[in-house]
This record gives structure tokens, C-alpha cells and sequence, in this order.
């Protein structure tokens, strides 16, 4: 089974055992449809059940079966949280940050290869991707969709860059 990371585990919220999640996903929502949810431990995927989930600010209210208190959260601070693959559906033209990462960044109109996808963060605005050149640097570009034509997991990140951004490359 092949598991994808979608968040991380921030702090507790209460005593009962809630945790606040930071949701790596641009739909906090749904996030909330899995009813399951897994954690590394010893190597290996360990399911828990869901028992709730809430969205709260920009994060997630969740309690996953078996942390019924505020220690037993709390030793779980700053673990990972997975989802199997199969438990994700996408809508049509939507690609996860994990398929494209590491593709070639290629532009969509001279076909031109700017570098690799090295990450994809969060910004205050909207994710941005880090794209590292042939010589090492790191050129941040946003990932809106103005300047992303297509991402084609297995096969490259089509891009419009802003005028200017590789003109030292």
C-alpha cells in the first residue's frame, strides 16, 4: 500500500485528546472525509480510526481513536500524519505535490528546462514551488494557476513563468 503524506500533528487542543493538525492539503475539507488516518511507527503504518474532525482557523481539529488524553496526544507532537493512496480522489486537472516533485520544470511554450521541482511550501498567499537549476540555485516561483499550464505526474511540471524570474539562469 503506497501512503501519502497530508499533515503533521502541531499540538493538543483540550485534555481529552484532540490534537491540532497542520492539513498539508489546499482543501482543509477534505481532509475531513477520511475516516482513517495512519502514523509511522517503528517503521511501519499504524491505522486509527477517526472520531472527529473539525476545521479550526487554518488548521484541524482531530481525535483518532485510542488518544482519549491530553498526554497521549501530546507524545504524538510533530508525528506525520498519512493517508493511503486510495483513500484520495481527485477532481479532473488536480495532480498531489507528491507526483510532481522531483519532475523536470519544463516551459509550456519554448520548451525550455528551467530545472527540477524540489518542493512545494506554503506561502501566505498561495503555495509556491522551489525549483532547483541545473547549478544549484533555487528560483521560488508561485504556483498559481497563471503560471502553471500542466503537471503531468511521471513526466514534467509544463510552466508560464512571470517575465523576468530565470533571466539569470
Amino acid at each position: 500500500m503506497d501512503y501519502i503524506e497530508t499533515g503533521k500533528i502541531v499540538n493538543t487542543h483540550g485534555v481529552r485528546g484532540d490534537m491540532r493538525v497542520q492539513v498539508w492539503s489546499d482543501d482543509i475539507s477534505a481532509f475531513s472525509s477520511f475516516d482513517r488516518l495512519f502514523l509511522l511507527s517503528d517503521g511501519k503504518y499504524v491505522g486509527r480510526r477517526v472520531t472527529k474532525c473539525a476545521k479550526y482557523k487554518d488548521s484541524a481539529l482531530i481525535h483518532l481513536d485510542g488518544i482519549e488524553d491530553c498526554e497521549s496526544a501530546a507524545a504524538l507532537k510533530e508525528s506525520v500524519i498519512y493517508v493511503s493512496r486510495d483513500m484520495i480522489s481527485l477532481p479532473e486537472g488536480r495532480v498531489l505535490c507528491a507526483d510532481i516533485k522531483g519532475l523536470k520544470v519544463i516551459d509550456a511554450q519554448s520548451g525550455r528546462i528551467y530545472g527540477t521541482l524540489d518542493d512545494i511550501s506554503d506561502g501566505v498567499a498561495s503555495q509556491y514551488y522551489e525549483i532547483k537549476t541545473a547549478d544549484g540555485r533555487v528560483v521560488l516561483m508561485p504556483a498559481v494557476k497563471e503560471f502553471i499550464y500542466r503537471a503531468v505526474p511521471g513526466e514534467a511540471v509544463y510552466i508560464i513563468p512571470p517575465e523576468g524570474l530565470f533571466d539569470e539562469i
